[in-house]
């Protein structure tokens, strides 16, 4: 089976006044959609062709198993309808469910080796079955076969032998599973990385508890940063804390997001003390660790409000605004009287859609009456429904007439009953 999933990997595509023929010749393919594409080019085209000669085929859109397209722009597309299949090699996906581990017996370590070598290639064009069949066998080996592997092969696998690594502990089971947990918290380097990279791939929650021994090594501690939250290992939260102000900024970044999915309510402070960082992408997580804990998260903010940090005050609007409660929404459209510039232009963002009843005569003063382009262009859907026009007294104020920002989105938000005001 051939998969052509790519927006942009359509496999017949012309360009520059080009031609591009594609002949496929059998097997059940999947196309994105159209598997022939024109470009137009210097005021022509560019011809496209493709032709399908047999297999259960899928497409996208536009076109079925069996049926030609064509369009104006010169791609041509035709798909020949399959024919019983005699005589034929099932393909992998035609072959029956692999064996049940445990039910082939354990063949020589000279066996073995040439087994591994042949599940864990390329599986692509004609080594595909023979992946598969390999994959098959080790799986009907069972937990023999994957204790050898992790002895003498998960050291020194590749990405490809990872793969093959990932499809017998999915095909074991909890037993295969069970197997390579432990690897992860292994004293030799190499083992632990590749079954670390294993483990994530093949999500072994079974791996949780042994990660903080990964943790414990400088040169995993990106991946494994990653894998704690992934996997779900809260026995990591301790010492994922202290990594959230590693000097390696992405372990540091990978440590706040695993606490994020972690949520552990011990891990708030954390989140607040790193609403004043720097670095942007660490403030945003810390914003959303925070937000984890409402309760906490309402209180820190309000207290930030009146920061003498200008970034701080407005990273406690940000959080308010995340949380989106009534409690929240309130505090943000106080901001709106009496704030500074940037403090207003923040509430602003923050009540996007969700504008108090009480605060919405503020929030058009403040996008009316500013200096700042900024505040009077900041979108504020969401006032509800506006009843009579004698409710919008702002909208016959000569100040409403300074800009096309001002005018426009704000009638269009305030009630979609009220014509815009004329230029």
């Amino acid at each position: 089976m051939d998969i052509y999933a790519s927006h942009d990997g359509r496999p017949a595509t012309a360009s520059a006044n080009g031609l591009a023929i594609f002949l496929e010749g059998g097997g059940d393919d999947r196309y994105f959609g159209l598997p022939a594409v024109g470009l137009a080019a210097r005021g022509s085209g560019s011809l496209a062709v493709f032709c399908d000669l047999g297999g259960g085929d899928g497409y996208g859109n536009g076109m079925a198993d069996g049926q030609a397209a064509s369009r104006d722009t010169g791609p041509f597309s035709y798909d020949m309808a399959d024919s019983p299949r005699t005589n034929q090699a099932p393909s992998p996906a035609d072959q029956t469910k692999p064996p049940t581990p445990g039910s082939i017996p354990m063949p020589s370590d000279s066996e073995m080796a040439q087994i591994y070598a042949k599940a864990s290639q390329w599986g692509v064009g004609t080594a595909q079955q023979e992946v598969a069949a390999n994959v098959a066998r080790l799986i009907g080996i069972g937990k023999p076969a994957l204790q050898w592997m992790l002895e003498k092969r998960l050291a020194t696998a590749d990405r490809l032998q990872n793969r093959a690594f990932v499809a017998v502990v999915n095909g074991i089971g909890v037993d295969g599973r069970n197997l390579i947990a432990p690897y992860v918290g292994s004293a030799k380097l190499a083992e632990a990385r590749e079954a670390l990279s294993i483990c994530m791939d093949a999500n072994v929650k079974e791996a949780a508890p042994f990660i903080p021994a990964a943790l414990a090594k400088p040169e995993l501690q990106r991946t494994a940063a990653r894998a704690a939250g992934a996997l779900g290992s809260k026995e990591s939260i301790n010492d994922l804390l202290p990594l959230t102000v590693s000097q390696d900024r992405l372990t540091a970044l990978n440590a706040l997001t695993s606490l994020v999915t972690l949520a552990d309510p011990s891990t708030a402070s954390t989140a607040e003390a790193l609403l004043s960082s720097p670095d942007l992408p660490i403030r945003k997580a810390a914003v959303q660790l925070l937000c984890r804990f409402p309760s906490e998260a309402v209180r820190v903010a309000k207290g930030l409000l009146g920061s003498s940090n200008p970034q701080l005050a407005r990273t406690a609007v940000e959080v308010l605004g995340n949380l989106g409660t009534v409690e929240a929404l309130d505090a943000i459209g106080k901001v709106l009287d009496g704030g500074t510039a940037g403090m207003r232009i923040q509430a602003l963002i923050a009540l996007n859609g969700r504008v108090p009843e009480a605060y919405r005569g503020l929030v058009i003063e403040a996008r009316i009456g500013s200096r700042s382009a900024r505040a009077r262009s900041c979108r504020a859907d969401g006032f509800g429904t506006i009843g009579e026009t004698n409710d919008l007294p702002h909208f016959r104020q000569p100040e409403f007439a300074k800009g096309v920002t001002t005018r426009f989105p704000l009638v269009t938000k305030l009630g979609r009953s009220h014509r815009r005001p004329r230029r």
